[in-house]
Protein backbone atom coordinates (compact mmCIF):
# COMPACT_ATOMS: atom_id res chain seq x y z
CA UNK A 1 0.00 0.00 0.00
CA UNK A 2 1.36 3.34 -1.06
CA UNK A 3 2.10 6.06 1.43
CA UNK A 4 0.15 9.37 1.15
CA UNK A 5 2.19 12.46 1.68
CA UNK A 6 -0.04 15.13 3.32
CA UNK A 7 1.76 18.05 1.66
CA UNK A 8 0.65 16.63 -1.70
CA UNK A 9 -2.91 17.79 -0.93
CA UNK A 10 -1.81 21.33 -1.64
CA UNK A 11 -1.27 20.35 -5.26
CA UNK A 12 -4.96 19.45 -5.74
CA UNK A 13 -6.68 22.29 -7.66
CA UNK A 14 -9.59 24.11 -6.02
CA UNK A 15 -12.74 23.52 -8.16
CA UNK A 16 -14.29 26.79 -6.87
CA UNK A 17 -11.26 28.92 -7.56
CA UNK A 18 -12.55 29.89 -11.02
CA UNK A 19 -15.80 31.15 -9.52
CA UNK A 20 -14.29 33.30 -6.83
CA UNK A 21 -13.90 32.70 -3.16
CA UNK A 22 -15.93 29.94 -1.55
CA UNK A 23 -16.33 31.98 1.58
CA UNK A 24 -19.74 33.58 2.21
CA UNK A 25 -19.44 37.35 2.28
CA UNK A 26 -20.27 38.98 5.57
CA UNK A 27 -23.71 40.54 5.76
CA UNK A 28 -24.65 43.54 7.82
CA UNK A 29 -27.51 43.24 10.33
CA UNK A 30 -30.23 45.85 10.02
CA UNK A 31 -30.68 47.89 13.19
CA UNK A 32 -33.76 47.19 15.26
CA UNK A 33 -36.53 49.78 14.90
CA UNK A 34 -37.13 52.05 17.87
CA UNK A 35 -39.52 50.70 20.48
CA UNK A 36 -42.08 53.45 19.93
CA UNK A 37 -42.30 52.54 16.22
CA UNK A 38 -43.37 48.96 16.97
CA UNK A 39 -47.05 48.45 17.71
CA UNK A 40 -48.29 46.48 20.72
CA UNK A 41 -48.59 42.72 20.47
CA UNK A 42 -52.01 41.12 20.23
CA UNK A 43 -51.71 39.60 23.70
CA UNK A 44 -50.80 42.98 25.17
CA UNK A 45 -53.80 44.63 23.50
CA UNK A 46 -56.13 41.91 24.81
CA UNK A 47 -54.80 42.33 28.36
CA UNK A 48 -55.22 46.10 28.19
CA UNK A 49 -58.69 45.72 26.70
CA UNK A 50 -59.89 43.38 29.44
CA UNK A 51 -58.48 45.65 32.12
CA UNK A 52 -60.16 48.69 30.55
CA UNK A 53 -63.56 46.98 30.29
CA UNK A 54 -63.38 45.74 33.88
CA UNK A 55 -62.33 49.17 35.14
CA UNK A 56 -64.94 51.02 33.10
CA UNK A 57 -67.90 48.82 33.95
CA UNK A 58 -66.85 48.57 37.60
CA UNK A 59 -66.63 52.38 37.77
CA UNK A 60 -70.08 52.88 36.23
CA UNK A 61 -71.69 50.46 38.68
CA UNK A 62 -69.78 51.79 41.68
CA UNK A 63 -70.97 55.33 40.98
CA UNK A 64 -74.59 54.17 41.07
CA UNK A 65 -74.04 52.35 44.34
CA UNK A 66 -72.50 55.47 45.88
CA UNK A 67 -75.20 57.91 44.72
CA UNK A 68 -77.95 55.40 45.49
CA UNK A 69 -79.84 52.66 43.66
CA UNK A 70 -83.51 53.20 42.94
CA UNK A 71 -86.11 50.87 44.43
CA UNK A 72 -89.75 50.02 43.96
CA UNK A 73 -89.49 49.62 40.18
CA UNK A 74 -90.73 46.41 38.51
CA UNK A 75 -87.95 44.21 37.20
CA UNK A 76 -89.27 44.26 33.66
CA UNK A 77 -88.95 48.04 33.56
CA UNK A 78 -85.40 47.83 34.92
CA UNK A 79 -84.62 45.23 32.27
CA UNK A 80 -85.76 47.61 29.54
CA UNK A 81 -84.19 50.77 30.97
CA UNK A 82 -80.92 49.27 32.25
CA UNK A 83 -80.49 45.89 30.59
CA UNK A 84 -81.23 46.84 26.98
CA UNK A 85 -78.81 49.83 26.81
CA UNK A 86 -76.08 47.81 28.53
CA UNK A 87 -76.53 44.98 26.03
CA UNK A 88 -76.40 47.45 23.14
CA UNK A 89 -73.18 48.84 24.59
CA UNK A 90 -71.66 45.36 24.63
CA UNK A 91 -72.65 44.80 20.98
CA UNK A 92 -71.21 48.17 19.93
CA UNK A 93 -67.96 47.40 21.77
CA UNK A 94 -67.68 44.00 20.10
CA UNK A 95 -68.39 45.49 16.70
CA UNK A 96 -65.78 48.24 17.14
CA UNK A 97 -63.06 45.84 18.25
CA UNK A 98 -63.68 42.85 16.00
CA UNK A 99 -60.96 42.39 13.35
CA UNK A 100 -63.37 41.59 10.52
CA UNK A 101 -62.79 39.21 7.65
CA UNK A 102 -59.50 40.73 6.51
CA UNK A 103 -58.29 42.15 9.80
CA UNK A 104 -59.21 45.79 9.21
CA UNK A 105 -62.35 46.02 11.30
CA UNK A 106 -66.09 45.77 10.62
CA UNK A 107 -67.67 46.64 7.31
CA UNK A 108 -69.59 49.86 6.77
CA UNK A 109 -72.76 47.83 6.23
CA UNK A 110 -72.52 46.16 9.63
CA UNK A 111 -71.93 49.52 11.33
CA UNK A 112 -74.92 51.15 9.60
CA UNK A 113 -77.08 48.12 10.38
CA UNK A 114 -76.19 48.30 14.05
CA UNK A 115 -76.83 52.04 14.11
CA UNK A 116 -80.36 51.60 12.77
CA UNK A 117 -81.24 48.52 14.83
CA UNK A 118 -79.57 49.88 17.97
CA UNK A 119 -81.42 53.19 17.82
CA UNK A 120 -84.73 51.44 17.15
CA UNK A 121 -84.21 48.96 19.99
CA UNK A 122 -83.30 51.68 22.47
CA UNK A 123 -86.32 53.74 21.44
CA UNK A 124 -88.75 50.85 21.73
CA UNK A 125 -87.36 49.88 25.13
CA UNK A 126 -87.82 53.44 26.38
CA UNK A 127 -91.27 54.06 24.89
CA UNK A 128 -92.71 50.67 25.86
CA UNK A 129 -92.76 51.51 29.58
CA UNK A 130 -95.44 53.46 31.45
CA UNK A 131 -94.67 56.64 33.36
CA UNK A 132 -94.12 55.51 36.95
CA UNK A 133 -92.63 58.77 38.23
CA UNK A 134 -91.97 62.24 36.83
CA UNK A 135 -90.50 64.85 39.18
CA UNK A 136 -89.32 67.56 36.75
CA UNK A 137 -89.86 68.88 33.25
CA UNK A 138 -88.63 67.09 30.14
CA UNK A 139 -85.91 69.58 29.24
CA UNK A 140 -84.60 70.08 32.76
CA UNK A 141 -84.66 66.38 33.56
CA UNK A 142 -83.10 65.36 30.26
CA UNK A 143 -80.24 67.84 30.62
CA UNK A 144 -79.55 66.96 34.25
CA UNK A 145 -79.63 63.20 33.77
CA UNK A 146 -77.73 63.41 30.50
CA UNK A 147 -75.01 65.58 32.02
CA UNK A 148 -74.48 63.04 34.80
CA UNK A 149 -74.35 60.22 32.27
CA UNK A 150 -71.69 61.99 30.21
CA UNK A 151 -69.60 62.82 33.27
CA UNK A 152 -69.52 59.28 34.61
CA UNK A 153 -68.70 57.98 31.10
CA UNK A 154 -65.41 59.89 30.92
CA UNK A 155 -63.51 57.30 32.96
CA UNK A 156 -64.51 54.19 30.92
CA UNK A 157 -64.05 56.06 27.63
CA UNK A 158 -60.56 57.13 28.64
CA UNK A 159 -59.76 53.57 29.75
CA UNK A 160 -60.82 51.93 26.47
CA UNK A 161 -59.05 54.66 24.48
CA UNK A 162 -55.84 53.91 26.39
CA UNK A 163 -56.25 50.19 25.74
CA UNK A 164 -56.82 50.64 22.00
CA UNK A 165 -54.34 53.42 21.23
CA UNK A 166 -52.58 52.92 17.92
CA UNK A 167 -54.40 49.67 17.06
CA UNK A 168 -56.97 50.54 14.37
CA UNK A 169 -55.49 49.73 10.97
CA UNK A 170 -58.51 51.09 9.08
CA UNK A 171 -61.78 52.81 9.84
CA UNK A 172 -60.44 54.59 12.90
CA UNK A 173 -63.13 57.27 12.62
CA UNK A 174 -66.30 55.19 12.75
CA UNK A 175 -64.69 52.61 15.07
CA UNK A 176 -63.85 55.40 17.53
CA UNK A 177 -67.45 56.59 17.27
CA UNK A 178 -68.63 53.05 18.00
CA UNK A 179 -66.43 52.95 21.12
CA UNK A 180 -67.94 56.23 22.28
CA UNK A 181 -71.46 54.97 21.62
CA UNK A 182 -70.75 51.71 23.45
CA UNK A 183 -69.63 53.61 26.54
CA UNK A 184 -72.67 55.90 26.19
CA UNK A 185 -75.05 52.94 26.07
CA UNK A 186 -73.42 51.31 29.09
CA UNK A 187 -73.45 54.57 31.06
CA UNK A 188 -77.13 55.11 30.18
CA UNK A 189 -77.95 51.61 31.36
CA UNK A 190 -76.12 52.09 34.65
CA UNK A 191 -77.66 55.54 35.15
CA UNK A 192 -81.09 53.90 34.95
CA UNK A 193 -80.23 52.05 38.17
CA UNK A 194 -80.30 55.40 39.96
CA UNK A 195 -82.54 57.72 37.92
CA UNK A 196 -85.91 58.21 39.59
CA UNK A 197 -87.52 59.43 36.38
CA UNK A 198 -89.45 56.62 34.70
CA UNK A 199 -91.20 58.71 32.08
CA UNK A 200 -90.71 57.17 28.66
CA UNK A 201 -89.71 60.42 26.98
CA UNK A 202 -87.20 61.22 29.70
CA UNK A 203 -85.55 57.83 29.20
CA UNK A 204 -85.59 58.24 25.43
CA UNK A 205 -84.07 61.73 25.33
CA UNK A 206 -82.37 62.15 28.71
CA UNK A 207 -80.60 58.78 28.49
CA UNK A 208 -80.32 58.79 24.71
CA UNK A 209 -78.57 62.05 23.83
CA UNK A 210 -75.41 61.13 25.81
CA UNK A 211 -74.96 58.12 23.51
CA UNK A 212 -74.88 60.41 20.47
CA UNK A 213 -72.72 63.00 22.23
CA UNK A 214 -70.13 60.46 23.34
CA UNK A 215 -70.03 58.91 19.88
CA UNK A 216 -69.33 62.30 18.30
CA UNK A 217 -66.77 63.19 20.97
CA UNK A 218 -64.91 59.93 20.45
CA UNK A 219 -64.89 60.47 16.69
CA UNK A 220 -63.51 63.99 16.98
CA UNK A 221 -61.01 63.43 19.80
CA UNK A 222 -59.86 59.81 19.53
CA UNK A 223 -59.76 58.76 15.88
CA UNK A 224 -56.16 59.93 15.40
CA UNK A 225 -55.03 58.49 18.72
CA UNK A 226 -56.47 55.08 17.95
CA UNK A 227 -55.29 54.83 14.35
CA UNK A 228 -52.06 53.02 13.49
CA UNK A 229 -49.48 55.73 12.80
Amino acid sequence: MSQVDLPDFSAIPDPLAAHGSAQTPATSVAPAPPREAVGPTRSAVIRRRLAAVALGFGWLFLVQVVIGLRSGVPMWIMALHAGVPTALGAVALYLALRPGKVGVGPSARSVITFGVIGAATFSVAALATPCATQTMGYVEGSLLCGDITVLIAIVPLAAIAWAQRGTFVAGAGFRSALLGASVGFAAAGMQALHCIESDRYHVLFGHGWPVIALGLAAYLLLRKKLAVS
